[in-house]
């Protein structure tokens, strides 16, 4: 029974709470009305947890003496996205309490972020995305996919909290897509959790009817013809054109004809062999459009009559037949299929051109051919026999007897010799290959054109690898390819594009990869665990020229990211002129396990498909690298890449070792590096011009050694360390 001098207090007003988040709240309300008197407030709540705490937040000034007149309180431990209801009532007495009527406020807390979401295109038109269920309740998701070059976007809700996985279909091949992932409670989202990816490949678009060889684009000769293939006929936006052939028809028909996209066709070997082929398709040949030309030239047949092609020669090009109709289809390839008869390429065809008729054969050809051929015959036969002798006897003389290196007894000539040079005769030598516009140093660098292509590649080809392939011809060895530890009993989840690279210290001193793409970024994070990484060396922008080559694959700022498993968090950043250094901790939430740091250099002044402007900028960079590995001791192989891992990647981990053979010995040997470094992985080191830049940079080391030597100064090193990077326009995240 309520004693009578007792009275019942008036209830809170404007019950109201603010802050939310996650697990807490501030729940505030306003002083009960005049005249009353209280001694505290009672809060109740429903659903109950044993988690929640009620902490005071005090507040200045007292509405009566001995009475609490705090107002705020801090509730925390609630449960994610859960709906809750509170009740506030106003208390009097202290012996014997005296509770108003009750103020309520309904609740309900911020969902959590979906975890581990990931997205990867499954094809050209399709990108699948998948996560897991966050620790909280909610209602459903919400998943958008947006392309940017058109502003196209699309939203998927769920309704369904288990609903962890989607395919977005009908897309655009070779595109960027931005995908969201946002979990829902009642009207509270949580934050939202992002990916891009880029769709892959496809066949080009197929061209327009009056996009094919016409009159106004040819030259007709007796056994050729020369075409001009403009480079406006074919679309790229499914991917890069990489290559184009030539299919030949023999025929007078004038009907609109295009190739059916499942035909291939004969080599022009079967083509001349078998009198009932009427067409055969050209080798392949690359893509010379870019840098502002808009139209290239090739030539169909061959000029000289008296070619020959034999059977086991695929890469024959005989001369056509004088006085006869020919159409011409353009074939452009985006991919270009392994196999002998491109099996699995991508590819599109023009419409077939008009009958286009070659010249009649001259009379000085029908009556003097035989004369002249014979004459050639013999000219050809006697140039040949002198150009072999002459070759074998410089060979003979480089192997065994050039004085400037012994090499060993046992190696044979006729198999690829070794091309050590001496120091103190480098500048010569490099002279001679320059000569005659660089022919000897084009020689060199084509005889290593085959290195290591008779090599196995089934892993890459795989279907379920083929996504993770940023270039479909720049594919690993299986021999010396990484592989991951396996997830979830999921054999291919062992590929990476990457192979192991022998360096001068070690069999596995560094692995060459490609620059990560948005679905492969976790894969590349466990290869750098998994192999005991601390060094990792980037030769590429993300963007360049309008083209992603790369996916930013580290955290932006200080904030740590999952990838996958792994944690990583970015300590440190120090911008240079050429190059930024960049330093991470990577670490697993297990706690047993302990966290690593790693290295980054960028290197952020290379063109793609070129060199730097300077050598010395990249031999201080290289050095700088060296200086870093060697006060690692234990460290893991050292990961370069740039985009497809083989250009610029391949020229630095030579400079590496050529840079180590000028430290450690009287010779250098470039030809003899690049071969073992392409025995290892395809292409390693490009272009002729990235070659010839290595041998530059042989002669700008060979002359810091000279300028250091006049000055006294021979022991210092050939680089100046960067010391404490951080002192030099650095950023820190600490």
């Amino acid at each position: 029974m309520i004693p009578p001098t007792t009275q019942v207090p008036n209830s809170p007003k404007s019950v109201t709470f603010s802050n939310i988040s996650t697990t807490t709240a501030n729940l505030r309300w306003e002083l009960p009305e005049a005249p009353t008197d209280y001694d505290g407030f009672s809060i109740n709540y429903t659903p109950e947890h044993p988690r929640i705490s009620i902490r005071t937040i005090p507040v200045k000034g007292r509405r009566s003496p001995g009475s609490s007149t705090s107002t705020s309180r801090l509730v925390q431990g609630l449960y994610p996205g859960r709906y809750y209801r509170f009740s506030v009532r106003t208390v009097s007495g202290l012996a014997v309490q005296t509770f108003s009527s009750p103020s309520f406020v309904f609740i309900r807390t911020y969902p959590k972020i979906p975890v581990d979401f990931r997205c990867r295109p499954e094809n050209s038109s399709a990108v699948s995305c998948a996560w897991s269920e966050p620790n909280s309740e909610l209602d459903g998701y919400i998943l958008s996919c947006v392309q940017t070059e058109r502003g196209w976007s699309t939203t998927h809700y769920f309704n369904r909290r288990h609903y962890t996985s989607f395919v977005f279909k009908h897309l655009e091949p070779h595109k960027h897509y931005n995908l969201s992932l946002t979990s829902y409670s009642g009207k509270r989202h949580s934050l939202t959790t992002y990916e891009s990816v880029v769709t892959m490949i496809d066949r080009p678009p197929l061209p327009c009817s009056a996009c094919r060889v016409s009159e106004i684009h040819i030259h007709v000769l007796t056994t050729a013809i020369h075409i001009n293939i403009s480079c406006d006929w074919f679309n790229e936006v499914h991917g890069e054109i990489k290559y184009y052939s030539i299919i030949v028809y023999e025929s007078g028909d004038t009907r609109e004809l295009r190739p059916e996209l499942s035909e291939t066709f004969p080599s022009y070997w079967e083509y001349t062999s078998n009198s009932s082929l009427r067409t055969f398709e050209t080798r392949p040949f690359p893509n010379r459009c870019g840098r502002g030309h808009r139209m290239f030239g090739v030539i169909v047949g061959n000029e000289d009559s008296g070619v020959i092609c034999d059977q086991t020669d695929s890469q024959c090009h005989g001369p056509l037949k004088p006085k006869t109709q020919y159409r011409f289809s353009v074939r452009a390839f985006t991919f270009l299929g392994k196999s002998p008869d491109l099996r699995g390429s991508l590819y599109s065809d023009t419409f077939y051109s008009l009958p286009i008729v070659t010249a009649a054969e001259p009379l000085w050809g029908m009556i003097g051919g035989a004369v002249f051929a014979f004459v050639m015959f013999v000219l050809i036969c006697t140039v040949t026999a002198i150009f072999f002798w002459k070759r074998r006897s410089a060979q003979i003389h480089r192997c065994h007897g050039h004085g400037a290196i012994k090499l060993q007894d046992n190696i044979a000539c006729q198999k690829p010799c070794r091309r050590p040079v001496e120091l103190l005769q480098f500048e010569n030598h490099f002279k001679k290959l320059q000569a005659d516009s660089s022919y000897v140093l084009s020689q060199e660098f084509e005889s290593l054109k085959e290195v290591g292509r008779h090599q196995s590649q089934d892993s890459a080809l795989l279907s379920e690898n083929r996504g993770k392939n940023r270039y479909n011809n720049i594919l690993p060895y299986d021999s010396t390819r990484v592989k991951l530890s396996c997830l979830d009993d999921d054999p291919s989840s062992d590929y990476i594009n990457s192979n192991y690279i022998p360096g001068s210290r070690f069999r596995r001193e560094f692995i060459a990869t490609q620059g990560p793409l948005p679905g492969t970024k976790d894969d590349f994070w466990r290869m750098v665990w998994e192999q005991g990484v601390h060094h990792v060396v980037m030769l590429t922008q993300c963007v360049e020229r309008g083209r992603v080559k790369c996916d930013h694959y580290w955290p932006f700022d200080q904030d740590p990211i999952f990838y996958g498993d792994l944690v990583v968090q970015m300590l440190s950043e120090s911008v240079l002129p050429e190059w930024t250094l960049r330093e991470f901790k990577v670490f697993m939430e297990d706690p047993t396990l302990r966290p690593r740091v790693v290295r980054q250099f960028h290197y952020t002044v290379w063109p793609d498909h070129g060199v730097p402007e300077m050598a010395g900028s990249l031999i201080k960079f290289v050095r700088t690298v060296q200086d870093y590995t060697n006060r690692t001791p234990g460290a893991g192989p050292t990961i370069v890449h740039c985009s497809a891992g083989v250009g610029r990647t391949g020229t630095l981990i030579a400079l590496d070792r050529i840079l180590h053979q000028m430290d450690t010995a009287s010779w250098v040997d470039i030809h003899g590096t690049v071969m073992d470094l392409r025995s290892h992985h395809i292409l390693m080191v490009q272009t002729e011009c990235q070659y010839a830049f290595l041998h530059q940079c042989v002669i700008e080391e060979i002359w810091l050694r000279k300028a250091r030597s006049l000055h006294g100064n021979a022991s210092c090193a050939s680089f100046e360390n960067i010391g404490d990077l951080s002192d030099a326009g650095s950023l820190e995240f600490r």
